[in-house]
């Protein structure tokens, strides 16, 4: 799991002396170039990131917003770990370093235990004051819980594209010099096609579960690929071209 590696289960016994370290940054996902998003998320990230669909780690289909189309360069992220102003920051970054974890109903928050975000500080605010949760905890593990939440919502919607055959693979190209630089695979999108030809049925199905404002959302994102290269080197002339997989 991206961010992940040394979790365990957050509790007020083993982490009654950790704290938020005070200078907090987002330098733990500036080697991200991709990271996963809700879709309830979609209206607000589009005006910022593309927004494609991949296959995780289980094999289901999620959404997430590039933030770069390099490995390891998050072009959102500056060498002092700020987040570009103004744009919109994941859910998924904004939860670390919790998690929920379990299935269904049943759900625990782990902490990962390296991040170096928290930690048994002696400086910076308290995650637990006389073994119940500071206000600062308590609104961390309630977007842990809303993610938890959505994130069903969001596996429901990208199984519905799937049924419907609505995702296209699509392959992106970075060049610097008419030489290729990098090429992205494995990132699919919304077939706009197929989705006009879509029964009236199913569209007003769509539209009344909100969720053809996703679909929109989506579509609109994908003119920010264009945008990666620009801000990826302001020295070089570089130009992307995303060829759809037929």
């Amino acid at each position: 799991m991206l961010f992940y590696d040394q979790v365990q289960p957050l509790n007020s016994e083993n982490h009654a002396q950790w704290r938020i370290a005070p200078k907090a940054s987002w330098a733990f996902a500036a080697k991200a170039h991709a990271v996963p998003l809700l879709a309830q998320e979609f209206v607000a990230a589009q005006a910022d990131y593309a927004i494609g669909f991949a296959q995780d780690e289980s094999g289901a289909m999620m959404p997430i917003a590039l933030l770069g189309l390099q490995q390891d360069s998050n072009l959102f992220v500056n060498e002092q770990g700020q987040w570009r102003p103004g744009a919109y920051i994941p859910a998924y970054v904004r939860r670390f370093p919790f998690a929920p974890a379990g299935d269904g109903d049943k759900m625990v928050v782990v902490v990962e235990t390296a991040s170096g975000v928290v930690g048994p500080f002696e400086e910076g605010e308290a995650l637990f004051d006389n073994g119940q949760p500071t206000e600062v905890l308590q609104r961390a593990l309630g977007l842990v819980e809303a993610f938890h939440r959505e994130a069903q919502g969001t596996q429901a919607f990208c199984r519905w594209l799937q049924e419907h055959e609505l995702l296209t693979p699509v392959t992106a190209e970075v060049r610097e010099a008419n030489q290729v630089a990098h090429r992205l695979d494995g990132l699919l999108v919304v077939n706009e096609a197929k989705l006009n030809a879509l029964p009236e049925a199913k569209v007003v199905e769509l539209f009344k579960s909100g969720q053809l404002a996703w679909v929109y959302a989506h579509l609109m994102s994908l003119k920010n690929l264009s945008r990666y290269t620009l801000n990826a080197m302001a020295n070089s002339l570089w130009g992307l071209r995303v060829n759809p997989k037929v």
